[in-house]
């Protein structure tokens, strides 16, 4: 499985593991001020970043 983090619905970007994730979701917070939700997305999924 992969991870991502989304806003607003839409998927912004995956990562390999929840940590990356995590920072990346974590960082974008800090950065915009806006909540990047974390999630479980299939192996085949691509976020706008990718």
């Amino acid at each position: 499985m992969r991870y991502g983090i989304k806003i607003d619905g839409l998927l912004v970007e995956t990562f390999d593991t929840p940590e990356e994730a995590y920072e990346a979701g974590r960082f974008a917070y800090e950065e915009s001020g806006i909540f990047h939700e974390v999630v479980l997305v299939s192996p085949v999924s691509r976020g706008l970043n990718d």
